[in-house]
């Protein structure tokens, strides 16, 4: 039997259970199975605990995340220490060398036509006059007792050297040594020499070939500096004057256009010619300076280095007569 705790009247199991209000005395059954209260001074000291363990929380995550930035950035700092600097060489200035360059002149306007001289006629050969000299008259046959004669004796005479159409003698044949070439038809055994009746010299040469080893200046790297300014320079005296197609071709649309442009550019260690920039000294022309810096990037190669070398040279532009 379900009794209320305060007037002892029956009442529901689920009201025993769950709480409620009692229907006779009205008074607040709290139940067996339903929430207490557990008070005010709990309830706060709950919610303190609660924040002090989001705040804990809170900073062993910022502590964590400002140990692995600190560790990040140690880490990099490290790195960029102990990671050796790219070697560059002395800036390699041609302006205050004494090794002469080529200026760049180019041609105002269109090339003008060669004038082709007109050739004269030759004169034409006039007809021969016939001849009133009498014919020559042939020498008679020789006899038999003559040509006889005329042979004895040059059987009996030394042998000459036989000579060639411009009376020239010929050369002395040569006997050549060594194993024959091998293929079908090709005869076995030593070259045999084949002198004429006239020279008894021979001069052998021997067939047998042998390895000749030649040397790649390609695979040769510069370590001295005066070497390496002199490749680069040899390389810019032959490459200068092929910038005078990008001047042309303003030329052509700005008539007169000329002045100083200094030329800068790094040659890396394989050769080639990198960051090219065209510099005005004087007037300035945008698309000369793209098509000089891009000609000399794409262009100009040079020798290996063994450290990449930085290069300037101030470049002089005028047009032809100016």
């Amino acid at each position: 039997m379900n009794e209320c705790p305060f007037c002892g009247s029956e009442v529901s199991e689920e009201l025993v259970a769950y709480g409620g209000t009692c229907p006779k005395c009205f008074a607040e059954i709290p139940g067996e199975e339903a929430a207490t209260d557990p008070g005010e001074e709990v309830r706060a000291a709950q919610e303190q605990s609660d924040r002090r363990r989001v705040a804990s929380r809170a900073a062993v995550v910022g502590l964590v995340g400002m140990l692995s930035l600190v560790v990040c950035t140690g880490a990099i700092a490290l790195a960029f220490v102990l990671t050796p600097e790219p070697e560059i060489a002395a800036l390699i200035d041609f302006d205050e060398l004494d090794f002469p360059l080529p200026e760049v002149v180019g041609i105002q306007g269109e090339p003008a036509a060669v004038a082709v001289a007109p050739r004269p006629d030759r004169p034409r050969p006039s007809t021969p006059t016939p001849s009133t000299r009498p014919a020559p008259v042939a020498p008679a046959a020789p006899s038999g007792a003559e040509r006889f004669a005329r042979d004895g004796a040059a059987s009996a005479a030394p042998p000459t050297p036989a000579r060639d159409l411009l009376g020239a003698p010929e050369p002395e044949r040569v006997a050549l040594t060594g194993p024959r070439p091998r293929g079908p038809g090709a005869p076995s055994g030593p070259a045999r020499s084949s002198t004429g009746g006239g020279s008894s010299r021979a001069v052998s040469i021997d067939l047998s070939g042998g390895d000749v080893k030649v040397a790649r200046d390609s695979n040769i790297v510069l370590d001295d500096a005066l070497a390496i300014r002199n490749m680069i320079g040899e390389k810019m005296r032959a490459g200068i004057p092929e910038l005078v197609n990008c001047y042309n071709r303003r030329l052509k649309q700005i008539p007169g256009l000329r002045g100083r442009w200094r030329l800068t550019f790094t040659v890396t260690p394989e050769g080639r010619a990198s960051g090219a920039k065209a510099t005005p000294l004087d007037r300035g022309d945008a698309e000369l300076e793209i098509c000089l810096a891009s000609h000399v990037e794409r262009e100009w190669s040079f020798g290996k280095i063994a450290v990449a070398s930085p290069v300037a040279k101030t470049l002089t532009f005028k047009a032809q007569g100016s």
